[in-house]
């Protein structure tokens, strides 16, 4: 029943509405004082009226609060609706305070709203809960502990009904997987489509790639796939659109593998490369050569070169059984014999008096080896390189070591050369001592190779 104030008391005295309950209310009945509708929960003529006696809440009927900041719920708050329109905390009485069945309804209109229980309190064993935006909540006490029901169907039952879930920390694994998906195959192309529908591609057809979709369906920046190559397309290297490994374009084969991680709007960075084939990543070319551009790239050259059956360029120094190479090594780099030519497959370079001549511009690799033999009682240093006559510097140094006296060693060298024009190169050799010679000779035998140069062109 619903009574508007002024009323009689049961003896025909005014009943004063805003301090006292009727004695002639039953408990569980609903009266209206001061315009806020009220539950009858004890009785009396004591004419004072608590918390104990009526508290704001009516069948079909709520309170509603908005608020816009740090809010702190009251008692008397029984049944209302915390209306809340930005992110800040709505703070809970202590739980002892109130009765059993106490409830508020807690609406996040906008914003990230903590509902905070009172000191060390926790709600269903947490210690807050927090409302995203169109959430709402019902917070219920039954008079020692805070219960939460969630009154909309605004909470993810599975992370798949968010199509963007985001983290609020680091991702635990807890020592489990985590499964990632194979997307729909992807056609070569320039520019290569690939959807987001996985992480890992199959890539078909031998089209040239030059550059990875990033208008259509976007991938954010860190992003990072796998794409396995069905056919042979050439990668095509680019400064920023499509950095690969080695800074030069790749010619892949089937069965390859590359990893690819998104570093910039419309940019993607080759960070890993898996060839199947003994060509793959090498360019075409008169030998088996790994595809650099520069002699910086040290690493992907070793790696390469491993895989090499042979130079494109072999010359050696050969003599007859019982023959040194020379009768001695001067106290300045000079000229050492190179006399035999053992593979070349080099356009325009032949091997005369000693010199490689002819040698085109462009990116080498070369290795070569120098046996010296000590005839003196003394301890000797030697040193060897590579020198470019043409351009009349060196063109790469050399590793010095020391000769054991009467004793014989091979010192050898390693290094990269960019000439930017046509190079003639020698082998050179130093030693600190006249009794130093170029070869130790044999009695008999076949013919010795005293000094060996090892060419790739890359």
């Amino acid at each position: 029943m619903g009574l508007t104030k002024p009323f009689n008391r049961m003896n025909g005295s005014v009943f004063n509405a805003t301090s006292e309950v009727p004695a002639n209310l039953t408990v569980g009945t609903y009266i209206t004082i001061a315009g806020v509708t009220k539950e009858v929960v004890s009785t009396g003529e004591d004419e004072t009226v608590n918390s104990n006696k009526l508290r704001n809440v009516a069948p079909g009927r709520k309170n509603v609060r908005a608020k816009s900041t740090n809010y702190s719920v009251q008692a008397d708050d029984d049944g209302a609706v915390i209306k809340c329109d930005s992110s800040f905390t709505v703070s809970l009485p202590a739980a002892a305070l109130l009765p059993n069945g106490w409830f508020v309804d807690v609406i996040s209109v906008s914003g990230d709203v903590v509902i905070d229980p009172n000191g060390a309190e926790v709600i269903d064993g947490a210690s807050t809960v927090t409302l995203s935006s169109g959430q709402d909540c019902r917070i219920t006490c039954n008079g020692s502990a805070f219960y939460s029901q969630f009154l909309s169907n605004t909470r993810l039952e599975n992370i798949v009904e968010d199509a963007t879930p985001q983290l609020g920390g680091a991702l635990d694994a807890n020592g489990n997987s985590i499964d990632l998906s194979q997307g729909a195959d992807v056609a070569s192309a320039a520019e290569l489509l690939v959807l987001r529908d996985g992480n890992s591609f199959d890539v078909t057809g031998a089209v040239t790639i030059s550059s990875i979709e990033d208008t259509a369906d976007a991938w954010p920046i860190g992003s990072v796939i796998t794409l396995k190559f069905d056919d042979a397309p050439l990668l095509a290297h680019h400064a920023t659109n499509l950095v690969l490994l080695g800074g030069a374009d790749i010619q892949t084969a089937a069965g390859d593998v590359a990893i690819f991680q998104k570093y910039a709007a419309g940019d993607w960075r080759m960070v890993s490369f898996s060839g199947i084939s003994a060509t793959t990543g090498w360019q075409a070319g008169t030998s088996t050569k790994p595809s650099l551009a520069s002699p910086a790239n040290i690493a992907a050259s070793i790696g390469a070169l491993q895989r090499s059956p042979a130079p494109d360029l072999m010359v050696s120094f050969e003599t007859t059984s019982g023959t040194a190479g020379t009768s001695g090594i001067p106290a300045a780099l000079t000229l050492l014999p190179l006399n035999t030519v053992n593979r070349n497959v080099i356009a325009g370079v032949s091997l005369a008096s000693n010199v490689i001549t002819g040698l085109p511009a462009g990116d080498y690799y070369i290795e070569w080896l120098v046996n010296f033999r000590r005839a003196g009682a003394s301890t000797a240093l030697v040193q060897t390189d590579i020198y470019d006559n043409l351009a009349a510097a060196r063109a790469v140094p050399g590793i010095s070591d020391q000769i054991g006296s009467y004793d014989a060693g091979v010192i050898a060298g390693a290094g990269f050369y960019s000439p930017a024009a046509t190079a003639d190169l020698i082998l050179r050799g130093y030693s600190n001592s006249s009794g130093t010679t170029n070869g130790a000779p044999t009695a008999s035998g076949s013919p010795n190779v005293i000094n060996i140069v090892k060419l790739w062109k890359l």
